[in-house]
């Protein structure tokens, strides 16, 4: 790390996370000093790393409930250094959020203990910003929802994981299917006449709206 990268959310309302931000003498090794849900971008000098500032600015205004940070790993040593060591050490309880992290990388800390948030979830999917928010809605900050890294060799793992780019996925088309039938309710209730010798429009179970709020990242399902 003799090169640094200059931090990207210098002037925004992501913070840019400091040794003093984490518990570093903690039992667990890298506790985020935080109360409630926090989801954390660890970054680096690639091209892939600058292009998720915006996406990140963007998360961090849609679920304004949740506190948005980011690691610059070219210029935090001491915590860089922490995670070294929990990658060196299979036996610790953290290794597998680490073991096999690559930049940028999510992770979500959940507070575990009063003002301590611990790793509880690796973000798998595309780092589009669709994507991302639909993790921080639905499976980020919900209690008992963990995710790793796959395996080495084993990256089928991310098919049976909680909430995955599978469920990624999943969450699109039902979005997808969800406005293809407000499109055509809403025709039909503007020409009643012209459609009323139609088939009767039959439900679809199990799918639901999400409903995310800027305030919060709780989710209501409504049910057709």
């Amino acid at each position: 790390m003799e090169d640094e990268t200059p931090d990207l959310f210098e002037r925004d309302r992501v913070q840019e996370l400091e040794s003093e931000d984490f518990a570093l003498t903690s039992v667990d090794g890298l506790a985020l000093n935080r109360e409630g849900c926090s989801i954390v971008l660890f970054y680096d000098d690639s091209d892939e790393s600058t292009n998720m500032h915006e996406i990140w600015i963007d998360l961090s205004e849609e679920f304004s409930g949740i506190n948005f940070g980011a690691v610059n790993t070219t210029r935090r040593r001491s915590i860089m250094k922490r995670i070294m060591q929990i990658q060196n050490s299979p036996n610790h309880p953290l290794w597998r959020y680490f073991n096999r992290m690559s930049y940028p990388a999510i992770l979500a800390f959940r507070e575990v203990e009063p003002g301590l948030g611990f790793p509880q979830a690796v973000y798998n999917g595309p780092k589009s910003y669709e994507d991302l928010a639909d993790w921080v809605a639905n499976s980020a900050c919900q209690e008992g929802y963990n995710e790793y890294p796959p395996e080495e060799g084993n990256e089928d793992d991310l098919v049976n994981a909680p909430s995955s780019t599978n469920q990624t996925k999943q969450n699109a088309r039902v979005r997808r299917v969800l406005a293809d039938r407000e499109r055509e309710l809403d025709i039909l209730s503007q020409n009643p006449d012209q459609y009323k010798d139609m088939p009767e429009v039959v439900s679809i179970p199990n799918y639901g709206r999400a409903r995310r709020s800027k305030q919060t990242a709780d989710t209501s399902f409504y049910n057709f």
